[in-house]
């Protein structure tokens, strides 16, 4: 599509794509254990509901569109419910914004930016979160690597249909449009949170479009 996008119709014959590597998670052989074992570490309650968002914070990523749309949700009124960004904030003007509107409201004890982790801090986060939060605007369509990595994980996930992620399997993830709505991102938080099948049909489907369509043996051949 990008081809033909800027160097017209056909363009792309012959093209081949390589789907981006994603190997098989460590502890997939227990990942109640992991998962009790990276909570552990990072400080999180065994009924904690954690919605996670990850990579380095900006406009890109729409940070306070999840912000505002989580605190309409009815997760921001539950105490066991925690946002939270991992990665590292935004040094100038968005990221000074979205700091105030965190603290500014009540929920903001329950809300966190991480700041930059380690890798082993970044998979734990990915292995105790519940829902993954990953949104794009005004990219060149490249694969977001964050959302094949809640996939491989089998973190039940939210994104919008831009660039790579539109390609995305729909029963793998919660799609939401391109140009989507806020009270829309509200409606899908809300619909995890309550739907414990949904998120484990989700986690399934992902772990398997992972397995099928990018692990090093499929993307070889």
């Amino acid at each position: 599509r990008l081809a033909e996008t800027w160097y017209g119709p056909g363009a792309a014959d012959g093209w081949r794509t390589i789907p981006l590597l994603r190997g098989q998670v460590a502890h997939d052989a227990d990942p109640a254990a992991a998962r009790a074992a990276a909570r552990a570490r990072l400080g999180l309650g065994a009924d904690d509901y954690v919605v996670s968002s990850f990579g380095m914070l900006g406009s890109t990523k729409l940070n306070q569109r999840l912000l505002d749309a989580y605190l309409a949700s009815p997760l921001a009124a539950d105490p066991r419910c925690r946002l939270v960004f991992v990665g590292a904030n935004d040094p100038g003007p968005y990221g000074i914004e979205l700091l105030r509107a965190i603290s500014e409201r009540g929920a903001g004890a329950r809300i966190d930016i991480t700041g930059f982790v380690t890798a082993e801090a970044y998979q734990d986060w990915l292995a105790a979160s519940d829902c993954g939060v990953q949104l794009r605007t005004q990219t060149r369509g490249e694969t977001s690597a964050s959302v094949l990595d809640c996939l491989m994980h089998g973190l039940p996930s939210i994104v919008n249909a831009h660039g790579g992620a539109a390609d995305l399997p729909p029963d793998a993830l919660c799609m939401l449009p391109d140009l989507f709505e806020d009270s829309e991102l509200t409606a899908a938080l809300a619909e995890l949170h309550a739907n414990p099948a949904r998120r484990a049909a989700l986690a399934q489907a992902g772990r398997a479009h992972i397995a099928h369509h990018h692990a090093p043996g499929a993307v070889g051949a």
